[in-house]
């Protein structure tokens, strides 16, 4: 794995993907020193941390503007990997609603003057 940054925020940490990528980021520590990541979370759900990676649940959703604002605050040279989505909504404007503005609003915060220097999406 290639040198990470020591702040890597994730959203959708606590489904399958993003809990996968917290065990590879538990094992790459090894070759990058400590990482800590911050995970942003829905009201109620909890990530399942891997032993000895640093996780910090913030609670949020990544269609509200403000809370992926807060989510995002403090990370400077920090990377983000949107991996938040819903794969089976019971309404299909669902699925619009919540990937589409999760996109936006993460995009917003990564680049020159926001303290994020890279991003990584899944959809």
């Amino acid at each position: 794995m290639p040198t990470l940054p020591k702040t890597i925020l994730i959203t959708g940490a606590a489904g399958w993907l993003g809990t996968n990528l917290l065990h590879r980021l538990a094992a790459a520590q090894s070759s990058n020193g400590e990482l800590r990541a911050r995970c942003l979370v829905l009201p109620g759900e909890h990530v399942s941390a891997p032993p000895g990676l640093r996780v910090e649940e913030v609670v949020g959703n990544v269609a509200d503007a403000a809370s992926l604002s807060t989510f995002c605050g403090r990370a400077d040279g920090g990377m983000l990997f949107h991996l938040a989505g819903i794969i089976h909504p019971p309404r299909v404007k669902d699925f619009y609603t919540i990937h589409h503005p999760g996109a936006l609003h993460g995009a917003q915060h990564v680049g020159p003057g926001t303290g994020i220097r890279r991003r990584a999406r899944a959809a």
